[in-house]
């Protein structure tokens, strides 16, 4: 497994994307994303009052579509800490994942973070060219206390 290293924020360059080469080697989802989700709530949740809920089962994918799954999920979060206003009682992000036959689900729900958010509030382009790449169908929520973002795709293309 590669390890995805984040920089501070006001070093982070933009997100390269990965190659449409198809990986043999394949990553436990759950691993993969908690490990990511550590590195994003110490970098950009932690500091800023957010609480980070992670509920990701596991199961395999392709190494490059368990990083672009990765890609996505950090491009989220890391879109709602930098647009944050937390209310005084906090905030949360959760991540969701899971698989049911051939196809995963995955989402991103801010919650009491009152994010800044173009009207109306859509995930950043980077998020649907990789969505793209998964083949996954999109869908972007806002509501009243924050927004959802979910993707649907098959494990295997």
């Amino acid at each position: 497994m590669r390890d995805l290293i984040l920089p501070p924020a006001y070093e982070m360059p933009p997100p390269s994307e990965p190659d449409d080469a198809v990986s043999s080697e394949r990553e436990d989802v759950c691993r993969y994303l908690s490990e990511l989700c550590k590195r994003l709530d110490g970098t950009f949740l932690d500091r800023r009052g957010i609480v980070c809920l992670f509920d990701v089962h596991s199961g395999w994918l392709a190494g490059s579509r368990c990083r672009i799954l990765g890609l996505i999920v950090a491009a989220l979060v890391i879109d709602i800490a930098s647009h944050a206003r937390v209310r005084p009682d906090g905030g949360t992000v959760t991540i969701s994942a899971f698989s049911r036959g051939k196809f995963w689900y995955c989402s991103v729900a801010d919650s009491g973070v009152y994010a800044v958010r173009s009207v109306p509030s859509r995930p950043p382009d980077f998020v649907k060219r990789m969505a793209r790449k998964l083949g996954a169908d999109i869908e972007h929520r806002a509501m009243r206390d924050g927004a959802v973002t979910s993707l649907l795709f098959e494990g295997a293309p």
